[in-house]
């Protein structure tokens, strides 16, 4: 009879099911990981661009004062 096995026992789909859980568990916590470093990644580059902007912004405002203002050199 021992040759004529067809399924699993109790025990081999327990010790299945664990070793599903734990990979799976695994690879959850790797994709929440990385989602949340991919964010923190876009939000970094978010307020790069707008540190650049407001810059541009100064810069620009700077140049039309001084057209605004210019300098007088006495001779």
């Amino acid at each position: 009879m021992k040759g004529n096995r067809k399924g699993l026992t109790l025990v081999e789909l327990l010790v299945g099911m664990t070793l599903m859980g734990i990979i799976l568990t695994a690879l959850v916590s790797f994709f929440t990981q990385s989602s949340k470093t991919s964010m923190q990644s876009s939000a970094r580059a978010d307020l790069q661009q707008e540190t650049l902007n407001a810059q541009q912004l100064i810069a620009g405002k700077l140049k039309e004062a001084w057209y605004v203002y210019p300098v007088v050199l006495q001779v």
